[in-house]
């Protein structure tokens, strides 16, 4: 809440307090500028003077870009006394703008590869930060408009003429945008669909006997499920699923059962439990099936076989306790915890999976908000795992994750949002589970859900990034020359 207060102009204060005589036979003016007195008591109505700039921080610091990509920087003045000063007008200029060029607003565009010192001054005091320009990585982006603050994203054949299409849950308009592939990384406008209350996630897989790819989308104000079943057109009418749990938040698709039928989980995070829906063969699912979450806060989860046992495992990021719960298929419809949760940095809010050093198990990594850092779990091929803390150079609160092989050297990378400066991470796999100071470049305003797929057929994995802020989706295309 903001409470503005309403004070009188100081000048138009002395004019009404020059109109009143003070009758002691005297006749007494209270224009200080004209008495040549008035020094007492209240310093005579003159204003501070203005605070003197001590430093300037320039952020982010020590940042990589890629070539013909773009970084928005941000500059703060600070008084000696570490305050911050408002209203100040930088000055941006580049060493080198052969390397990196920066334009009147603090946004930086890597033209060649090299290093350059960016600076921003203001009345004679200067901030600066190094920024490396690398080999292209992807195109300058390309954005499609959607619903009203997209959340999540993902991608599948929905219409089933080989093209990739894209879906964006909009959770403060309770729908859903689809943009049909057209070919060549091109898409139609969106078509908005309605769901319902506060879309959360969504998963795209084949709940039916047919070649479509379908879509089901979790609402976490209706605790409710959302289902559509792909059609020559795009989309059909929606069919509900009612939620065992309150509060949906996550959901994933994988044959949990081995019966050839792709199944729903969904993370509860109100209840802090588990829900699993059998599905039918036929586009439809059985009853839900409750699982303890292992923990609290619930609100992300991954389908994955994490023991090497031919059967589908969970993986559930537990918000409120800072940890993951691994829950390993039983191959009984349940699921066994042998060990307890992990702990991960502080604030979990997503998850992604890939083998990053190597070894034929299959690794995770968490993208932790509030410390923003990444919690990387190697694991052994029988359900455990091992923390290991990868900092965030530049970063200040990532939100999501994507994973895909961005350099064509056959390691799985590492894509991450930052929702605070607008700016897409992109860490590259350099062999044994080590990984690349992160490349960013910039996005649309407040990027959260981030999905990496092949959109134009050249094999490549290009990256897709839903921005809350300004309702657009932005599409960049790998431009890795390899």
């Amino acid at each position: 809440m903001e409470l503005a207060f309403f004070i009188p102009d100081r000048l138009f204060l002395r004019s009404i307090f020059a109109r009143i005589p003070l009758c002691l036979g005297v006749f007494l003016s209270v224009f200080v500028a004209a008495c040549g007195g008035g020094g007492g008591g209240g310093g005579g109505g003159t204003d501070p003077p203005p605070p003197v700039i001590a430093e300037i921080e320039v952020s982010p610091t020590a940042v990589t870009i890629s070539k013909t990509g773009s970084l928005q920087f941000s500059a703060t003045a600070r008084d000696a006394d570490g305050t911050s000063i408002s209203s100040v007008t930088f000055t941006w200029s580049s060493n080198n703008p052969d390397i990196v060029s920066i334009d009147a607003n603090g946004l930086a565009s890597g033209i060649a590869e090299g290093t350059a010192i960016i600076t921003a001054s203001a009345d004679g005091v200067s901030g600066t930060t190094a920024v490396e320009v690398t080999f292209r990585l992807f195109s300058s982006p390309t954005t499609h408009l959607v619903g009203t603050t997209p959340s999540v994203v993902t991608a599948g054949d929905f219409n089933n003429d080989s093209f990739v299409d894209l879906v964006t849950a909009n959770v403060d308009d309770n729908s859903i945008s689809l943009l049909k592939g057209t070919g060549n990384g091109l898409f139609s406008a969106a078509e908005t669909f309605s769901v319902g209350v506060f879309p959360q996630s969504l998963a795209s897989g084949r709940f039916g006997p047919d070649s479509f790819d379908d879509l089901a989308v979790v609402n976490f104000g209706d605790s409710s499920i959302s289902l559509f079943l792909g059609i020559h057109t795009g989309i059909g009418p929606t069919t509900g699923i009612p939620s065992s749990g309150n509060g949906p938040i996550a959901i994933v698709t994988a044959d949990f059962d081995n019966d050839d039928n792709q199944d729903l989980a969904t993370a509860n995070l109100s209840t802090s439990d588990i829900s699993l829906f059998l599905g039918n063969g036929d586009g439809t699912f059985q009853s839900p099936l409750p699982f303890p979450s292992e923990g609290s806060g619930p609100i992300a989860l991954l389908a994955a076989d994490l023991d090497k046992d031919g059967r589908t495992d969970l993986a559930v990021v537990l918000g409120s306790d800072d940890k993951v719960a691994i829950l390993l298929n039983d191959g009984a419809g349940g699921f066994d915890s042998p060990e307890p949760p992990i702990s991960v940095g502080t604030g979990p809010n997503a998850m992604i999976s890939g083998d990053w050093d190597s070894d034929g198990n299959i690794d995770l990594a968490v993208v932790n908000s509030a410390s923003a850092d990444l919690t990387l779990l190697f694991g052994d091929g029988a359900g455990n795992f091992s923390a290991q803390t990868l900092p965030l150079a530049g970063g200040e609160h990532p939100e999501f994750a994507a994973t895909g092989d961005f350099d064509n050297d056959g390691k799985p990378d590492i894509a991450v949002s930052d929702s605070a400066n607008n700016t897409l991470s992109v860490l590259l796999n350099i062999g044994g589970g080590l990984f690349s100071d992160p490349i960013q470049q910039s996005t649309g305003d407040g990027p959260l859900a981030i999905s990496a797929e092949d959109l134009n057929g050249d094999a490549k994995d290009d990256l897709v990034v839903t921005n809350a802020g300004d309702n657009t989706l932005s599409v960049f295309f790998n431009a890795d020359p390899n």
